[in-house]
């Protein structure tokens, strides 16, 4: 039932990949590099098999009796080892053992990870150690299940000098845990009961790095040893320090029970045996001044290695990645696994004792100065501490009862059974739109901006805005479902005179034909207001989309324009929008072949506003310049003047390569420009001085391309010679034709580049579907996040179309479909001229008129089953391109059309086209913009198609 999966806790919601922050995962063991699949949304369950040694024996060779059953165990291994290589390349085609289960099963395995137990031998016992050659499995929480007292340091210190069992609360859902509660996620006891929540880490060991740590830092064997087991806190047979702190002792078979029989606090306060900050008092502090608040941490925990044997020495290493499968179980994921990691490993202050920085093996150390680790007897703690485990991947699992799972088997769905006080959040319609039970009055009450706004926690203050996501949302709710066309607000004052003030109101439409009206309606919806702001930047002059239609000076450009690209079309011999179309799929090729081989991109800087630039480079005239912007800069740090950044910051950039710097700027100049112009709705005076200083820059390189290309005629068919050809005829020019260039060429390349990327962003985020399960918040209209289809599936039927016309037809529906659900702008914003009515509603001269493009595009009344993705609507009604976009409609429509059609064309070729792993697969935007958005695919050494 999709109420009860909304009941799971947050952290198995959000899942590993979305919680690194919390773990340590970062640098290289940031999810974005994570193997394969593993954090991915895509995987829906985990399938463990244990093959015992007897098992992959039968049918060996026999020897000496004992030694039999091992015999056929490596060969299994390597056998499964490379099925799993296989796989992994496979690039979607499955290797046919695969297949062949996932033709019998029903679900499709993505990935194939392959552990092996080394075994070590000590005086005729045979035990498992992990790779950096310590005994592994020796400490568990001895769970109170009513069978058998637990074993000596099995469970809680009591002050007898006894254990205590944990209680079963700690490790599965129903029976109490350590504070007699029991749990009430998920809402469903039949689901709930006797079920735990599996952790699963991919976690690669540096081991080369950590001989070579332990060789730098000690010279004799003897004190290598000693320092790695202060380091892990036993000897690697097993032996704690804490009993035994300067050489081991063998715990044979009839001593093994006694082998975890310690305790921190009462034989080792002040780690003058055992350290503070090892491995073992930090993952398990038993009675460390927290033994009641140790007791509700405990994981039951399980690790099998993978990548072969073990290496004893450095110079023995074959190459291969070595490291450990690890599971644990708990009922509580965030206050016991998340808590151990974030807290007790990678916190720099634990049991009283600041000064501990991270664990020396497992913690997320960088070999800096301060990742350290203080030994007994030493005046100096040890720095400079690698990372020795890095994370390659995991999630969060749930692991229903045997009962649950019977069931799930049977088809029940596992409805909610709430608690006394518990309000679930709202079902979704069968449209897809989720609806607030309250009256109109209540919406309006939801969204005042005059009302008081109370923040629940006082530590986190919000400002009240109304044009927050939320606003936006509850208002296209109200226009959509409600009686009212026309929600007017007073948001601002507006000085007359130096005494006065008038007040400045805010009229929000939302329904299709209402907002379209607006748009085609220039006489009494101006876009005054956008030439203010690009008079802001460019000294008072004026472009083309603050210009109305009647506007001599837009007239006059408009015609400029249409001249130069007659000229290049060469009245119409000349195809440029195929040539553009080509254009685009060759940068986009060559982008592709240089990220193929890694199997990751990300889609925002690599490719949608890289295409754009380049783009403007070859067909507008508009090559970089060979320097980065130092206003660029100096914003990247929130600063106006490079100046103003402290040389130690600068120093931290990474450097920049010569063929990057073109790019990097005409980007941050296109982003500045287009930011202040459309976005900046509140004036703020930070971005409008930098967006000014940036324009500047802009519009002295385009004065000094245009200067060469006068004084010195490049023979380039791009529109800047043909720009420059009419200025140099010197028929029909106007008078100021150097502004109408400039102009010219500074829109189409900030409109290009962002409406572009913007839309190449939100396209392929819509197709990625949602990054995790979709938040239902009451009172927020679904908004098309998400519509019903494979768009992948989709986009590759597009691209199969035989005929090239149809084709290209079915290309600019898909796109203008996608845009549907994520407008490049979700509100778009006018100055009414006059008084005047928009479907029976009022609206007053000087009203900032807000056009709810987002809720217009998911109308009913306009778009049948709005939640449906589909390719047949007609494309008069679409907002963002063709004429219901009114005479502002994008000049640079067919170009960006092109270029989106060549780039989506070939992201549907990709194998296993998906997200990232983790915040870096979100789509990143500040300040609305697109920042970054990386995807994961099947590597390849060079593009097909």
């Amino acid at each position: 039932d999709p109420v009860t999966l909304e009941t799971f806790p947050e952290a198995f919601k959000e899942g590993m990949a979305a919680r690194a922050h919390l773990l340590g995962d970062f640098a290289d063991s940031a999810p974005s590099l994570w193997h394969g699949w593993l954090g991915h949304r895509d995987i829906h369950g985990l399938i463990g098999i244990l093959v015992s040694a007897s098992f992959a024996g039968a049918g060996a060779p026999s020897g000496d009796g004992a030694a039999a059953p091992m015999q056929g165990m490596p060969r299994l291994y390597t056998n499964t080892v490379a099925l799993a290589n296989r796989l992994a390349q496979s690039g979607g085609q499955q290797p046919a053992e695969i297949a062949g289960i996932e033709a019998a099963a029903g679900f499709r395995i993505l990935q194939l990870e392959v552990g092996y137990t080394p075994l070590q031998q000590v005086k005729g016992e045979t035990y498992r150690v992990e790779h950096f050659g310590f005994r592994d499995g020796l400490s568990q929480p001895f769970v109170d299940l009513g069978l058998t007292p637990p074993p000596p340091g099995g469970g809680t210190p009591r002050r007898d000098g006894t254990w205590a069992p944990v209680a079963p609360g700690e490790i599965f859902l129903g029976p109490p845990d350590e504070d007699g509660l029991t749990a009430i996620q998920p809402a469903n006891p039949e689901l709930r009961t006797n079920g735990t929540y599996m952790v699963f880490r991919k976690l690669a060991q540096d081991v080369v790095g950590f001989h070579h740590y332990l060789e730098e830092r000690a010279r004799e064997e003897e004190h290598r040893q000693l320092l790695a087991a202060q380091m892990f806190g036993r000897w690697q047979d097993g032996a704690p320090l804490v009993r035994h702190p300067r050489q081991p002792k063998w715990y044979g078979a009839g001593e093994r029970h006694l082998i975890n029989d310690f305790r921190f606090h009462t034989e080792d306060p002040h780690g003058l045996k055992c350290p503070v900050g090892s491995h073992v008092r930090r993952v398990n502090p038993r009675d460390q001044q927290l033994r009641d608040v140790a007791k509700r941490h405990r994981i039951l925990r399980q690790s099998i290695p993978y990548g072969g044997p073990l290496v004893e020495r450095p110079e023995d290493w074959d190459g291969e990645e070595r490291g450990l499968l690890f599971v644990c179980y708990q009922a509580r994921i965030d206050a016991q696994f998340e808590f151990i990691q974030r807290e007790w490993i990678n916190g720099g202050e634990i049991f009283g004792q600041a000064g501990l920085d991270r664990c020396p093996i497992t913690g997320a150390n960088g070999g800096a100065l301060t990742d350290a680790f203080q030994v007994p007897g030493s005046p100096a703690a040890l720095t400079h501490i690698p990372r020795l485990v890095i994370t390659r991947g995991g999630d969060y699992f749930f692991v229903p009862s045997l009962q649950a799972l019977e069931g799930i088997a049977e088809g029940k769905t596992f409805e909610p059974q709430f608690e006394d006080g518990y309000v679930p959040a709202p079902k979704p319609a069968a449209d897809g739109s989720v609806i607030m039970g309250v009256d109109d009055a209540g919406i309006r009450a939801a969204i005042d901006i005059n009302r008081p706004h109370v923040t629940p926690n006082p530590a986190v203050p919000e400002t009240p805005s109304l044009f927050s996501e939320r606003r936006l949302a509850l208002l296209g709710q109200q226009l959509l479902q409600g009686e009212a066309r026309v929600l007017r607000f007073r948001f601002a004052e507006r000085r007359d005179t130096h005494t006065a003030t008038q007040p400045v109101f805010a009229a929000f439409v939302g329904r299709c034909d209402d907002v379209a009206a607006v748009l085609r309606d220039e006489a009494a919806f101006g876009v005054q207001h956008y030439r203010e702001h690009i008079g802001e930047i460019t000294h008072g002059k004026a472009m083309l989309v603050g210009l109305p239609a009647s506007d001599p000076v837009r007239v006059e450009r408009m015609g400029l324009l249409m001249r130069a690209l007659g000229a290049l079309t060469e009245g119409g011999k000349r195809d440029m929008a195929a040539e553009l179309e080509g254009a685009a799929g060759d940068i986009t090729k060559t982008i592709l072949a240089r990220v193929l081989p890694s199997g990751r991109m990300d889609v925002v800087r690599d490719l949608a506003l890289v295409v754009p630039v380049i783009i403007a480079r070859y067909f507008f005239g508009l090559p970089g310049p060979d320097r980065v912007s130092p206003t660029a800069i100096a914003a990247s740090f929130a600063r106006l003047e490079l100046t103003d950044v402290p040389p130690d910051w600068l120093a931290r950039l990474e450097p920049v390569l010569a063929h990057e710097k073109p790019v990097l700027t005409m980007q941050a100049w296109a982003q500045a420009a287009f930011r202040e112009v459309f976005l900046n709705i509140v004036r703020a005076r930070e971005l409008t001085i930098s967006a000014q200083r940036m324009t500047d820059e802009m519009l002295l390189h385009i004065d000094e391309l245009m200067e060469q290309e006068y004084r010195k005629p490049s023979g380039k068919r791009h529109l800047l010679a043909a720009l420059v050809d009419i200025k140099r005829g010197q028929q029909g020019v106007p008078a100021d034709i150097d502004e109408h260039i400039r102009a010219i060429l500074a829109e189409l390349l900030v409109g290009g580049v962002y409406s572009v990327g913007k839309s190449l962003a939100n396209v392929v985020d819509l197709m990625l579907g949602p990054t995790r399960i979709e938040p239902r918040v009451a009172g927020i209209f679904v908004e098309g996040r998400q519509p019903r289809a494979d768009l992948m599936s989709v986009l590759r039927e597009v691209c199969a179309t035989p005929d090239a016309e149809s084709r290209k037809r079915r290309f600019d529906a898909f796109i203008g479909e996608c845009l549907r659900f994520r407008p490049v702008s979700p509100v778009l914003f006018r100055i009414c001229a006059a008084d005047a009515v928009i479907g029976g509603g009022p609206v007053h001269k000087g009203d900032l008129v807000c056009a709810l493009v987002q809720a217009a595009n998911m109308d009913p009344r306009t778009f049948e089953a709005p939640c449906e993705f589909r390719l047949d609507r007609d494309p008069g009604h679409y907002l963002h391109f063709g004429p219901t976009a009114g005479p502002h409609r994008c000049i640079g429509e067919q170009i960006a059309l092109a270029e989106l059609r060549s780039m989506l064309a070939a992201l549907a070729r990709l194998k296993d086209f998906r997200r990232a792993a983790g915040l870096r697969g979100d789509l990143e935007e500040l300040l609305r913009l697109p920042q970054s958005l990386t995807v994961r695919f099947a590597p390849e050494a060079q593009p097909r198609g």
